[in-house]
């Protein structure tokens, strides 16, 4: 079984459209987990990277260094490495997929334009994690 969450937030809709093409995006596991960062603790799903494009990772990895400043390659290599968490609110929906009506983001993904979210970096156990 798969999992992908959406989100009822249309700011936030449309950026996920604009980055990766798609409003529904893939994640690990179906309830989400406790992240911490410096804003505080909060609940997180993981985006399941490996379903993405190279060009929708490169995508979400260019937006993550202009909002946190940091060199591309840093956060490119650290998205393909340790992930990217989606915060978890009140605005997301989580749909179980199975893996025949699973959106194949690969055939998904169109021509993007760049977005804007908020995102924060956090360490954990001495790897960074970026939180939307």
């Amino acid at each position: 079984m798969r999992y992908q969450v959406t989100t009822t937030d249309v700011k936030r809709a449309r950026l996920w459209d604009h980055l990766f093409g798609v409003t529904a995006l893939p994640v690990k596991q179906g309830k989400p987990r406790r992240v911490r960062n410096s804003a505080g603790d909060h609940q997180g799903f993981d985006l399941l990277v490996e379903a993405l494009t190279p060009m929708q990772v490169a995508r979400l990895a260019s937006w993550a260094s202009s909002e946190t400043k940091l060199p591309y390659r840093a956060i490119h290599q650290m998205i393909l490495d340790v992930g990217f968490v989606i915060k978890a609110d009140e605005t997301i929906e989580v749909t179980a997929v199975d893996e025949k009506t699973a959106v194949n983001f690969f055939l998904a993904w169109q021509t993007i334009a760049a977005g804007s979210w908020g995102l924060r970096s956090q360490e954990r156990s001495g790897m960074a994690v970026l939180a939307i």
